[in-house]
């Protein structure tokens, strides 16, 4: 569900955070996934959980579940893959940022794409996509 895309998402956005902190956390005694596995495999489990999350969501838009205009968010998606893909080892802090923001803008283009469709259809009388509506013309 959307939700279990939500988490996974949140998952993802966690691990980018601490993905450029391994000395830091090393130095406490902190035995996070960087100290313990480094960077690398940070990224790469975050990487995994933000493409489970965009499959997810992306499928269920693209099946009618979800407002088919949640794939505004698929190009972006597909930047951040690259950008995840192509990590800098070391990660960097604003890198870090930058990977977050784009994380961010996937997110907010698919809830405005579902957002702005079901307003338009409320403000048309029709039945709100997605949900599991069935596809089709309404019947009156």
């Amino acid at each position: 569900s959307a939700a279990f895309g939500s988490v996974l998402g949140i998952l993802g956005a966690y691990l980018i955070a601490q993905s450029f902190q391994e000395a830091e956390d090393r130095g406490r005694g902190y035995r996070t996934l960087v100290a313990t596995r480094g960077p690398a495999t940070v990224i790469r489990v975050a990487r995994g959980a933000f493409a489970a999350a965009h499959l997810g969501v992306f499928a269920l838009g693209a099946l009618g579940w979800l407002p088919r205009a949640t794939l505004l968010g698929l190009p972006a998606a597909l930047v951040l893959d690259r950008w995840l893909r192509r990590a800098p080892l070391p990660p960097t802090e604003r890198w870090a940022r930058d990977v977050l923001t784009l994380a961010l803008l996937v997110g907010a283009l698919a809830v405005l794409g579902a957002g702005l469709t079901w307003i338009w259809q409320v403000a048309h009388g029709l039945p709100l996509a997605g949900l599991g509506t069935a596809a089709g013309a309404p019947t009156r």
